[in-house]
């Protein structure tokens, strides 16, 4: 039933709009434009209207779980949910790039595309209208690129031939064309290539809530975990998968980066960041372990009190170390509530 993977809206919406579709091209073939067009809105409105009934809460979109404080402090960080300027901004050239060729095989591609829909050959004018749509959306979001770079260069080959054709072969207005589709292939490259130096590169400032998701203990000992009883274990985000594949069975963590696991991130936010006492003691109060790993550069207390004491190898009130049994970054404490600052 949820709303972001393959679940019960996608398998109505797929189901139903194939059936709609399918229906309306087998009973349709003989009508009028007009009278097809609306043959297959109508079911296909239908099942769209059914699917947002049945599940409302689709309607707000697949990220509705995300508080305000995971959305801060995690989501807006990751740099493919912003647009194509997050990386121009980043000084990450190279993706935007890709992304102005992508666009010049499609300028490139629109008049075989369109020659092809005058021949009655609808289906590669739907496939292109998907295939732009999905740059269109990667321009906004980043996430997106996976289907830009999926589907666009499909038609590489129709690009292609705009530009091999012999000038024999062509004819006058072919290249009329030609010469709208150069001019339109180079003002997207110039452009792309202006915005490099028009828009200022932001100089990157790390605080502790990177420092938290960059911490991971890569190569590190986890074995005291084998040593403890299991329980559920309060981690820093980045230091979240490690511990859940090192652990042995029965250990949970919060929380791992993942948009379902907001509930748990807010808490982990709260617990590392907070200064109020009572809300670092109510975060906490569903774990029986903290695990924090030693981080080489300095954190400052004023952004992560516990987590900048951790992390430097120190104590905190109510965290009870428990020793290693070898030399590692990895370090485990035991939670004494009653005692918790």
């Amino acid at each position: 039933m949820q709303c972001d993977a393959v679940s019960a809206p996608y398998i109505l919406l797929a189901i139903g709009c194939s059936l709609s579709l399918a229906t309306g091209t087998a009973l349709l073939a003989k009508q009028t434009f007009n009278v097809k067009l609306i043959g297959l809105a109508l079911p296909t409105a239908f099942v769209a209207a059914a699917t947002a009934i049945l599940f409302p809460r689709c309607l707000s979109g697949p990220y509705w779980m995300i508080d305000p404080l995971s959305k801060a402090d995690w989501l807006d960080r990751v740099g493919q949910e912003h647009s194509f300027v997050y990386f121009l901004q980043q000084g990450q050239f190279f993706i935007v790039f890709m992304l102005a060729v992508l666009a010049c095989i499609a300028i490139m591609a629109l008049p075989a595309v369109i020659g092809g829909a005058r021949k009655q050959h609808a289906g590669i004018a739907i496939m292109f209208a998907i295939a732009v749509a999905s740059l269109v959306l990667t321009l906004l979001q980043t996430r997106n690129i996976r289907f830009a770079f999926a589907f666009i260069p499909l038609f590489l080959p129709l690009a292609l031939e705009l530009v091999t054709m012999s000038a024999a072969d062509a004819s006058g207005r072919l290249k009329q064309v030609r010469t709208l589709v150069a001019a339109a292939v180079i003002l997207v490259l110039g452009t792309t290539a202006a915005l490099r130096f028009i828009i200022p590169q932001q100089e990157s400032h790390y605080d502790a809530i990177d420092y938290m998701a960059y911490s991971d203990c890569a190569d590190q000992d986890f074995s005291v975990l084998s040593s403890q009883q299991p329980g559920r274990i309060a981690v820093p985000q980045g230091l979240a998968l490690p511990v859940v594949f090192a652990a042995p069975d029965g250990f949970s963590v919060a929380a791992v980066p993942f948009h379902r696991a907001s509930p748990g991130m807010k808490r982990m936010f709260e617990a590392f960041t907070s200064h109020a006492s009572e809300v670092r003691r109510s975060a906490l109060a569903p774990f029986d372990y903290v695990a924090v790993c030693r981080f080489p550069l300095s954190v400052d207390p004023r952004e992560a009190p516990l987590y900048a004491e951790l992390a430097r190898g120190g104590s905190w009130p109510g965290l009870q170390r428990i020793p290693s049994p070898s030399k590692t970054d990895f370090q485990l404490f035991r939670i004494d509530h009653s005692s918790l600052r």
